[in-house]
């Protein structure tokens, strides 16, 4: 069973991720409706996540401040981010030293999205 992170505070689009996950096996999702739950929720985590999907721009914190938060403070995500926003925002080298490794944008495709999440778990399965 792999643990997944949806943190978005548009309803609807959090609704939407859910069912696009719905159609992948072997999912444990849980859902936080702002950045400040999300990163409550990262920050406390008896089990670590396998993937975080988590909204760029949030009321209150922001995903990059979530993830910066979190590495200042030693906790440091090991798993894969998938960052949503309206319009693409690389950052490059600080983009990969948080752990993001995609940029999906809004609206999100449902099928592009199961593809994304599929072929994140098959990457972390391939042998090294």
């Amino acid at each position: 069973m792999r643990r997944v992170l949806v943190v978005e505070d548009a309803e609807s689009v959090r609704k939407g991720i859910l069912d696009a996950l719905r159609g992948i096996k072997d999912l444990d999702v849980t859902e936080a409706e702002d950045g400040n739950r999300g990163f409550a929720l990262l920050q406390n985590q008896p089990q670590p996540y396998d993937l975080v999907l988590m909204d760029y721009q949030m009321p209150g914190m922001t995903g990059i401040d979530i993830l910066r938060s979190l590495r200042d403070k030693g906790r440091a995500l090991s798993c894969p981010v998938v960052m949503i926003t309206t319009e693409f925002e690389s950052r490059g080298s600080e983009a990969k030293d948080l752990n993001i490794v995609a940029w999906i944008i809004k609206p999100i495709s449902k099928a592009r999205l199961e593809q994304l999440v599929i072929q994140i778990f098959e990457d972390l399965d391939a042998p090294v």
